[in-house]
């Protein structure tokens, strides 16, 4: 195995990123966190999200405590960490993002329309720019953007891109170029894992995890783009710049 001990996966909401997750636990060498920096930004944002309180009480809530602690590589093995891009809030820093602290960087992205008709399945009520800033692809771009232009400056190797529409059409390819990129082994587990909920699962499982505790694997490949009322339709337009700007890197 290499040096590379922390992988941080940076993903916009309803967008695999849970059986992502599941695909990393279930290999023999890897603990997860779960949306390390969620407790952080309901403290900062006071946004009425589902079991808010809980998810305060349970998370760590100081900026400089939890980049400590991201930071921080594991004792044996890889830590893989699931991060939500909304959670990074404008004014943060991001030169705790680094590589040469350890951590590898790889984004998850997918198509603007199927993330919109997705969490306006959940949360009803969100006008268009509630929407367009709670489906975080603007700030995934901007995190993107920092890693790369670091990367380069680093001579170091561009951060990681997975479609997740063009994942589903192949996973154990797409895993296995992900691993060759990150220096890990390839494990046939990653494509499997028993249903149900894990410890490891954010203390919100209970509202947002229903279908991936029912899943024991990746999902088939996504068919058309689904239909948008005009204020799906208009977020995912002003988004698509940004789905696609991280697009042309993607394996």
């Amino acid at each position: 195995m290499s040096s590379t001990h922390t992988i941080a996966m940076w993903s916009g909401p309803r967008n695999l990123s849970t059986a992502m997750m599941r695909a990393f636990e279930n290999r023999s060498d890897t603990q997860v966190w779960d949306e390390p920096l969620y407790a952080y930004y309901l403290a900062q944002t006071h946004r009425p999200d589902p079991m808010a309180r809980a998810i305060m009480e349970t998370g760590i809530t100081d900026w400089a405590s939890v980049i400590e602690r991201l930071c921080t590589p594991p004792l044996t093995g890889l830590q893989y960490h699931k991060h939500i891009t909304t959670h990074v809030l404008d004014h943060n820093e991001l030169d705790w993002t680094c590589q040469q602290r350890g951590i590898r960087h790889v984004f998850l992205i997918r198509e603007p329309e199927r993330v919109v008709s997705s969490f306006n399945k959940l949360i009803t009520d969100a006008e268009a720019n509630e929407l367009e800033q709670r489906i975080g692809f603007h700030q995934q771009r901007r995190i993107f953007n920092h890693i790369q232009e670091q990367a380069a400056a680093q001579t170091a190797d561009p951060p990681l891109v997975i479609d997740s529409s063009r994942f589903l059409t192949d996973p154990i390819s797409q895993l296995q170029r992900v691993c060759e990129a990150l220096e890990i082994p390839y494990e046939l587990a990653m494509t499997a894992w028993p249903a149900g909920a894990r410890d490891s699962d954010g203390v919100w499982a209970s509202h947002w995890y229903a279908s991936v505790h029912r899943s024991t694997g990746f999902g088939p490949a996504p068919s058309s783009l689904p239909v948008l009322n005009s204020v799906q339709a208009t977020v995912a337009r002003r988004c698509r710049g940004s789905y696609e700007a991280l697009l042309q890197h993607a394996i």
